[in-house]
């Protein structure tokens, strides 16, 4: 792609990611071996809290408006794909101290001023989960990846969702690519 250094645009022209990537349709389809089977949404939304798994998200915005995303490595779900930086809640957390811990782990840096701007229970792989983005306000730090993954900003109109998780995808649908970040960003 013209205009991105050399190992930005071979992200993008990857056979296996694009091949990695699963639409929101397939998503059922998307079920290993032993895995919970496939649930509506209205069966995942009546699940008891403590039968799901939460999952926190963080996006990010740099001063050109660029937003951070991490490639995911082999040997995980979704292998190749995209995704904003984060992960699991664990037991004696909150979603807040989780978002925090996970930027630190995962990316190097130290999060602040953040609001949760979506949320939503979804099939996954291998269990149902409930997964949380936030906007993420200030940051401190030189995002890097932590645990070998690849780092880096991208802009907003070279997101392509079907590079990233089915979770995702919905976030990018309704908040990212419909400009809705921008009224969190400059609202006081």
């Amino acid at each position: 792609m013209d205009g991105l250094p050399k190992e930005l645009g071979d992200i993008f022209t990857n056979n296996s990611l694009s091949q990695s990537a699963i639409s929101l349709e397939e998503q059922k389809f998307n079920v290993v071996e032993g895995a919970q089977p496939f649930l509506t949404q209205e069966e995942l939304d009546l699940l008891p809290i403590d039968q799901v798994r939460h999952v926190v998200c963080g996006v990010i915005f740099n001063e050109y408006g660029q937003v951070l995303v991490a490639r995911r490595r082999a040997g995980v779900d979704y292998a190749n794909s995209l995704e904003f930086p984060g992960g699991k809640v664990e037991h004696h957390e909150t979603h807040e101290e989780a978002l925090v811990r996970e930027f630190e782990e995962e990316v190097g840096i130290t999060v602040a001023n953040f609001k949760l701007v979506y949320d939503k229970r979804v099939n996954g792989s291998s269990e149902p989960f409930h997964i949380y983005f936030y906007l993420i306000k200030d940051f401190f730090g030189h995002p890097y990846g932590v645990e070998g993954q690849e780092v880096f900003w991208l802009n907003v109109d070279e997101i392509d969702y079907n590079r990233f998780p089915p979770a995702t995808q919905i976030l990018i649908q309704n908040f990212i690519l419909t400009n809705e970040y921008l009224q969190e960003i400059y609202q006081h």
